[in-house]
């Protein structure tokens, strides 16, 4: 599993976990909903990590709504780090 986690002033604010091309999590701290950080989460696991697949937790109807919005090019934002 790969960890890629999105930071402000050096604080984590979100992260995404990929694994064999799947994006199998993804969290942004709900007080940074609808800044970009989701989108720029999805972007680097897609551009750098090959992701192709999407789970979405059908319960989770924020989460389809935004996996629904992402199927265009995505644009990096700043602030995105990987660890592994």
């Amino acid at each position: 599993m790969t960890v890629i986690i999105a930071e402000a002033d050096g604080q984590p604010i979100g992260f995404a976990g990929v694994h064999d091309g799947a994006l199998e999590m993804l969290f942004v701290d709900p007080t940074h909903h609808g800044s970009g950080v989701g989108s720029a989460l999805l972007t680097a696991a897609v551009q750098d990590h090959a992701v192709t697949r999407v789970d979405v937790n059908e319960q989770n109807a924020t989460a389809a709504d935004f996996s629904a919005l992402q199927t265009g090019p995505h644009r990096a934002q700043p602030g995105v780090r990987r660890t592994s």
